[in-house]
């Protein structure tokens, strides 16, 4: 978003079956030499193998509006890999 007013976004998850969304994290956009990146990102940690997850998020402005939430999108994790430490988990998003 390019909006001055703009602070953060809002994510939310919820595990599938569960009825609501829990707060998981603000996420603020990240910067290279002062400059925004377009995307930002989240890594999701301490999650269960093999579970499939729903995320929604929304925008968050410095005068403390709130934008809508989006449409629920989300992931299933796959069996944490060897290489990696015991609560890291991908997503792999369908």
């Amino acid at each position: 978003i390019d909006d001055p007013t703009f602070s953060h976004d809002e994510l939310q998850r919820a595990e599938d079956g569960a009825d609501g969304f829990a707060f998981v994290a603000n996420v603020r956009r990240e910067t290279h030499n002062g400059v925004p990146f377009v995307c930002m990102r989240y890594e999701d940690l301490g999650l269960m193998d093999h579970t499939r997850y729903r995320y929604r998020i929304r925008h968050v402005f410095r005068d403390g509006r709130k934008g809508a939430w989006s449409e629920p999108f989300g992931g299933v994790t796959r069996e944490s890999s060897v290489s990696v430490s015991s609560d890291k988990r991908m997503l792999e998003y369908k």
